[in-house]
């Protein structure tokens, strides 16, 4: 390792953590563009086309325990370049397949190793920082993230002109290369080997209770379990509503795609800003405003079913300027009182994360009517879970400051055997 690892609280380090966790995107938003070519080159079937897609996210949702674990027994470092390095190889070699069924194997293969650099990134940023800073360096690497759902799907259209289906494959597996190559030379351990500890299902389950009854990150479990159902609502029926019943022109879709992440990207950018100035209870009613704003105005585009593309836009940017605000900052919280075990926190807050969008998703496909309603419906329950739990939040954090304001107290355990 270089003997000049990237200091705790520099801009690179941030970069760093955000781009390898913006892997996890760049593996779905970079490759929709070329599905179709891939159905007809490989002679794979729509469905197994979608599989393309689910696998990658059932690796993903299955990873992240074990990497939390992992990352908690054997320190942060180690499982960042299992990450990315496994994700830089499998990606890679999809480029070179020629079967459909081993492109559906290494797919779930991307989605298991993405998982790890989600799960170490979180965990390191806790490592280093609790409190209010650890709610602001955990939205300046969400907005790193935030910049590959805008750029991605231009960029997969690009490669599918120029290199083909097989060019969507070099652009996520030589950036997760270079995040390897960077981890290796800069990359300081953050968990030090007096604070490791292995976790046995008894200690996870424990630490899983004590995370829904903590009165700071049960609330902030129950935010992002709210908002990931959004998320995965809308990732999962834009391109039917957009396209299928709005008319919009395919190769426009991608535009409105990026405009969507972009003001999640500025919704981030406030909410590191605004936490700069002042303390999260704002921030968090801010954000729930938002949030239940273009929550209610999308319930009331669509329910009737005489919304137009603009009204509906409106309200979903509302939406997910309020979803920047408080995800986050959320997200930091929730880690705050767990750093002894860090990995293990940061894995299961994913995992809440994967189920609940597994279940927007779902909700999305059984209320789907070849209308926007689907959409509003999923918008509306989100909001409405985030923003009262968002609301909670602020109050509590306006009443008690202590919450985050205290360092926990985390004795060193034991060193390893």
């Amino acid at each position: 390792m270089s003997k000049q690892p990237f200091a705790p609280n520099s801009r690179s380090l941030i970069v760093l953590l955000g781009l390898s966790t913006a892997l996890i995107a760049m593996g779905i938003d970079v490759l929709l563009p070329a599905l179709p070519v891939m159905v007809r080159e490989l002679g794979l079937s729509p469905g197994q086309a979608q599989l393309a897609v689910g696998l990658y996210i059932a690796g993903f949702a299955l990873g992240q325990i074990g990497w939390g674990w992992l990352s908690d027994s054997h320190g942060r470092r180690p499982v960042m370049l299992l990450g990315t390095g496994g994700y830089a190889v499998a990606t890679l070699l999809c480029a070179f397949i020629d079967s459909g069924a081993s492109l559906l194997a290494l797919r779930f293969v991307q989605g298991l190793f993405s998982s790890a650099t989600r799960t170490a990134s979180r965990a390191m940023l806790r490592d280093l920082f609790t409190g209010v800073p650890l709610a602001r360096k955990m939205s300046a690497m969400t907005s790193v993230f935030f910049l590959s759902p805008l750029l991605a799907p231009q960029l997969g259209t690009l490669l599918l002109i120029v290199a083909g289906w097989r060019g969507v494959f070099w652009l996520p597996g030589l950036v997760a290369a270079g995040c390897f190559a960077v981890c290796w030379l800069r990359l300081a351990e953050s968990h030090p080997k007096h604070l490791r500890r292995r976790s046995s299902p008894g200690d996870i389950l424990h630490l899983a209770a004590a995370m829904v009854k903590h009165p700071l990150s049960g609330p902030c479990l129950a935010l992002q379990a709210g908002m990931s159902i959004g998320l995965m609502i809308w990732i999962s029926s834009s391109s039917l509503i957009l396209v299928g019943h709005f008319d919009v022109p395919a190769h426009l879709f991608g535009l409105f795609f990026s405009a969507t992440a972009l003001v999640q990207f500025c919704g981030a950018m406030l909410c590191n800003r605004l936490l700069k100035r002042g303390a999260p209870a704002p921030v968090m009613a801010l954000g729930a405003s938002c949030v239940v704003v273009g929550g209610l105005l999308m319930l009331a585009v669509t329910l009737p079913g005489g919304g137009t593309l603009w009204q509906m836009m409106g309200a979903m940017w509302i939406y997910m300027l309020g979803f920047g605000l408080i995800v986050p900052a959320s997200g930091g919280m929730a880690l705050h009182a767990f750093g002894a075990a860090g990995g293990m926190a940061a894995a299961l807050m994913g995992s809440i994360q994967s189920l609940s969008g597994s279940f927007g998703s779902a909700l999305s496909a059984w209320t789907y009517d070849g209308t926007p309603r689907s959409l509003g419906i999923g918008i509306g329950l989100s909001a409405g879970i985030a923003s009262l739990m968002a609301l909670l939040l602020s109050r509590r954090l306006h009443r008690s400051p202590d919450l985050l304001g205290q360092v926990p107290d985390e004795p060193p355990e034991p060193p390893l055997q």
